[in-house]
């Protein structure tokens, strides 16, 4: 299953000492799926867990707060003929997001993220990644009411430079979400 020499049980293991604590602080649930763009041609789903933080800043009407986020995501690619046309990613995600005073039950917001991602290969179909350690970053905005929000994001995820080669892969989202 993995291709490299490194093993990712190290960071898996900050990945539980972080969700630990904090599994008893869920906050919300949410359903992501989308597609890359043309070129690379593969799917992704993912359950996400949140947990928001409890700072905010406050500016001419404006508040700007956060949640992180543990993802569980499978990604599919479009060759099926491959060995490897499947994998999974762990991802550990801070999340800024900028809101209306007054609008945090109610209303658009904008999010943006700079995340980890531990995937279980290095390969996507005929796709080489290049390493399992990626970063992904995101710019997304939805709109949320009551104990519901739609969100609708772009991703980048990369490995930074850390394997050779290092194609990055850009996906379109959708995910809903539910408050607990």
């Amino acid at each position: 299953m993995f291709k490299s020499r490194w093993s990712p049980l190290p960071l898996l293991l900050l990945l539980g000492l972080w969700a630990a604590p904090t599994a008893q602080a869920i906050d919300d649930v949410r359903i992501i799926g989308g597609e890359s763009d043309n070129n690379d041609d593969a799917s992704l789903w993912r359950i996400v867990l949140t947990d928001r933080w409890n700072q905010e800043w406050q500016a001419d009407g404006w508040v700007v707060g956060g949640y992180s986020e543990l993802t569980l995501g499978y990604w599919q690619s479009g060759e099926k003929h491959s060995d490897d046309d499947s994998l999974y990613e762990l991802a550990l995600t801070p999340v800024f997001r900028l809101y209306r005073s007054g609008a945090e039950r109610l209303g658009p917001f904008i999010d943006a993220g700079l995340g980890v991602h531990l995937l279980s290969q290095e390969d996507l179909g005929n796709k080489q990644l290049g390493s399992q350690i990626h970063f992904g970053t995101h710019l997304g905005g939805g709109y949320q009411w009551r104990n519901t929000e739609l969100t609708l994001r772009v991703q980048h995820i990369s490995n930074a430079g850390l394997g050779s080669p290092n194609p990055g892969i850009n996906f379109l989202l959708v995910g809903l979400g539910f408050r607990l």
